[in-house]
């Protein structure tokens, strides 16, 4: 049904803590992880990589009811 919301509940690891969080968001069914990285407003220089319950996922990924998010930092440092 159009118009329906989700609940995901999403968390920053690593470089990306104090940036994303620990928070519960609600986004339009149908949402993907690309409008989920969006949202955050997680900036590029981060290389961000999602993983939805526990898998990497792509952007273009749908996200569901439920789903847990972790977004974690791929940028290398030293």
């Amino acid at each position: 049904m159009a118009g329906e919301i989700i609940s995901v509940r999403v968390r920053g690891v690593g470089a990306l803590r104090r940036v994303v969080g620990e928070r519960l968001l609600k986004m339009p069914e149908g949402s993907t992880v690309a409008e989920l990285e969006s949202v955050l407003g997680i900036d590029t220089e981060y290389s961000p990589a999602f993983l939805v319950n526990g898998r990497r996922r792509v952007r273009g990924a749908r996200l569901f009811e439920g789903d847990a998010v972790t977004v974690v930092s791929l940028m290398a440092g030293g």
